[in-house]
């Protein structure tokens, strides 16, 4: 690297990033805006002409040269004498994905993006030779080669082979995208701040200077009155009533001047909380960034996906102006990403399709970014033909996750949410955009990481609505505090739709369950020790705290009561936690010990499994669990119980077998390797025994060894899942279908 492009890389780099953007987002504005053209080729020109002087002042003659050709080949769009072509923005966009690749190089002293870049700038010669455009105007030629001759002469040394024996593979649509995405995050790490924040900010901390001398000054009075107290203490024994009668009088004046300093103490602390407050609101500004970094990368994937399927649709982003939470930023992108090119693939009808029941030929999408309160609420809105329920429902039993009696009992939200499982997906084809059951999982795991809710809305031929509230900030988030067995717990308050306080008699029973009323409509009441493995002892209270989660269908959850609401900030669950689906993270409470905040996700999952389970409560089955590690039979108890099934437990595969031929169990879920007699023993050993060798047995192992996996199956085993499975809600659906098998 040259030492003048070491000394003011970063600085280039930036630049050059933010240059990359601004031409990406003029080509994908004039491609959708026509009328535009006029307008925004020339901000794209001069943001091309400031990348090709820059690079070739500092030597970068490789993205001078393409910066000069990319002007060459749109200089017949900019004299209105040619078409801007899908090939000419296609290039474009790789055109600056190629630099940001080259800059990310550069800074690293290597040749990453060099073959793209020129692989590129022979591209646009071509087009721009096959053009044969007029000639631009004596200026901008003197200009062009003024330029040129600062490139050869600053970078002849540092020129890779030339373009024309150098090819690079074409990017991906994903990977396209991905670094529409990258240049966002990377210039977030960057930030530009302007002087009067940072002045502002060096007045904060001037201020806390301030405070923090006066504070010491204080310090010192109080140190001189206390050592006064101290010598009157150690005389007044030894003086006589004159002496005692002034050494009143001196005690009198220090609680005086105690007492006025402790008012000196208290204004200045508080104006160290209101200074330190107004430090840390400024800092947390400095870390906010636009909405509309958005704009370019969701435009694109949208247009990607178009050209991937042959359909058509526009984008409309609402909302650019609010400002983010840089960390939120980064990780909402990546949801919002995954739900457009959902909305073209699965939403969106072919164009004859739409025409033909009188809908516009291109589908509209419309994403609207929000501020409401603490939180920020992001829609995703197409109009579509909206979601089929009742494939939905016929794919999740296809798949062995629901009986047709159970699907008939899921409502409209609950069929929605069986979208977010992992691997669940309606298209019967695998494409480049879907049918592997990612997207939507992606979705969901994110916003339950970012303490958020989603939900989900649908009308059929009118289109679908994804709603997405996350906090505004990651570092503290509005959580309703809640007591169960002793136990208080925090659930992010967003998540919470309605909360009801009825009296005993309010409640009702239907069949075997618990229901309360909502407008009409009779909600199954849930208890939140039930969700979460523990059995509820005591009374209910008079008034029985209930919650309505957004998206819970039919269902209520109680709680013994409630511990009122606060702004908390979250940290990630320890690793050995991050296995229970129905925790998301921990609360740090300032006065207290730190409470686990419940996932909202993971408890809509949890009530809809058990709301199911019981319809069949008179049927309750029993699962005999094998497994030597005692965190491992905690948490399959949770999960088991949770789905209505009654559960034994063993430590080894000895203790089980005793258990399995004295007791009435209907399956046996065991770990392959335990002491003494591990799970294959175990499973020889029941086929071998007349009583239980037609007795269901899922093997699992941590191991994930495919070894393990064959020797199981051809033993004997009804099925073999790895650990990792527990997590995915998979076992209490295998659990199912192997006992409805057994059934009939």
């Amino acid at each position: 690297m040259d030492d003048l492009l070491r000394e003011v890389i970063d600085i280039f780099v930036a630049e050059a990033r933010e240059q990359a953007d601004r031409i990406a987002q003029a080509l994908l504005t004039m491609e959708q805006q026509p009328a535009s053209i006029a307008k925004e080729i020339e901000e794209l020109y001069r943001q091309a002409h400031s990348l090709k002087g820059s690079s070739a002042s500092l030597g970068v003659e490789e993205l001078s040269q393409l910066a000069h050709q990319l002007e060459s080949a749109l200089l017949p769009v900019r004299r209105q004498r040619g078409q801007l072509t899908a090939e000419l923005v296609d290039l474009g966009l790789q055109a600056m994905d190629a630099v940001k690749l080259r800059v990310a190089g550069l800074q690293a002293d290597n040749e990453l993006g060099l073959s793209d870049v020129q692989r590129l700038t022979n591209r646009f010669e071509q087009l721009a030779h096959s053009a044969q455009p007029e000639s631009p105007a004596t200026t901008d030629r003197t200009a062009d080669a003024a330029t040129e001759a600062r490139a050869g002469q600053a970078g002849s040394s540092r020129r890779a082979e030339p373009p024309a024996h150098r090819e690079a593979t074409r990017p991906t649509e994903d990977e396209q995208a991905e670094t529409a995405f990258a240049g966002t995050s990377e210039a977030a790490e960057s930030v530009r701040v302007s002087i009067d924040k940072l002045s502002a900010l060096v007045q904060h901390t001037d201020a806390l200077r301030r405070l923090r001398g006066q504070l010491e000054h204080h310090q010192s009075e109080v140190t001189t009155m206390l050592r006064g107290l101290e010598k009157l203490v150690r005389s007044g024994p030894k003086q006589g009533e004159a002496q005692v009668k002034r050494i009143d009088e001196d005690l009198q004046h220090l609680v005086r001047g105690l007492r006025s300093l402790r008012r000196d103490l208290m204004d200045d602390i508080e104006g160290l909380q209101s200074t330190t407050g107004e430090l840390d609101d400024g800092l947390r500004a400095m870390q906010l960034l636009p909405a509309s970094l958005l704009s370019q990368p969701l435009h694109r994937a949208v247009r990607e996906a178009c050209r991937s399927t042959g359909k058509e649709a526009t984008l409309q982003l609402d909302g650019e102006d609010v400002f983010l939470d840089r960390t939120l930023l980064e990780a909402i992108k990546t949801p919002l990403l995954h739900v457009v090119r959902n909305a073209v693939d699965h939403g969106i009808e072919p164009v004859e399709v739409r025409e033909a029941v009188g809908k516009p030929a291109a589908g509209q999408l419309r994403i609207n970014i929000e501020q409401r309160g603490s939180q920020v609420e992001l829609t995703v809105t197409d109009d579509g033909r909206g979601l089929d329920v009742v494939r939905i429902r016929e794919v999740a039993q296809q798949r062995g996750l629901l009986s047709a009696k159970e699907a008939a009992l899921l409502d409209e939200n609950e069929s929605y949410q069986l979208l977010l499982r992992p691997g669940f997906s309606t298209k019967e084809e695998i494409t480049a955009l879907s049918g592997r059951g990612v997207g939507l999982d992606v979705v969901s795991t994110t916003v339950r990481k970012l303490h958020g809710t989603l939900g989900i809305e649908s009308a059929p031929g009118a289109g679908t609505t994804f709603t997405i509230s996350v906090p505004l900030t990651v570092a503290a988030s509005r959580v309703l505090m809640l007591e169960e067995q002793d136990h208080i717990f925090a659930l992010p308050l967003p998540a919470i739709a309605r909360i009801a306080l009825p009296r005993r008699e309010e409640l009702a029973t239907l069949g075997s369950q618990t229901v309360f009323y909502i407008d009409g409509q009779p909600h199954t009441v849930l208890r939140l020790s039930k969700l979460i493995g523990q059995t509820h002892t005591g009374e209910a209270p008079a008034r029985q705290p209930l919650l309505q989660l957004r998206g819970s269908g039919g269902v209520v959850i109680a709680c013994d009561r409630l511990r009122g609401e606060a702004d908390l900030v979250l940290r990630p669950l320890p690793i050995e936690l991050r296995r229970y689906p129905l925790l998301s993270s921990v609360a740090i409470v300032p006065s207290g010990p730190a409470l686990f905040v419940l996932s909202p996700q993971g408890l809509l999952a949890t009530a809809t499994s058990l709301r199911l389970a019981q319809e069949n409560l008179s049927r309750r089955r029993t699962v005999l669990v094998a497994d030597d590690s005692i965190t491992t039979r905690s948490l399959l108890r949770s999960v088991l119980e949770g789905g209505g099934y009654r559960v034994r437990t063993a430590s080894d595969g000895d203790e089980a077998l005793r258990i399995a031929r004295s007791e009435r169990i209907d399956l046996v879920v065991s770990d392959v390797r335990m002491p003494r007699l591990d799970g294959i023993g175990l499973l020889l050993r029941l086929r071998g025994d007349a009583r239980t060798s037609r007795l269901p047995l899922v093997l699992f192992s941590g191991a994930q060894s495919e070894e393990d996996r064959l020797r199981g199956l051809a033993a004997g085993a009804s099925a073999y899942l790895a650990k990792s499975d527990f997590e995915r809600g998979q076992l209490v659906d295998v659990v199912t279908q192997l006992l409805k098998e057994e059934a009939t």
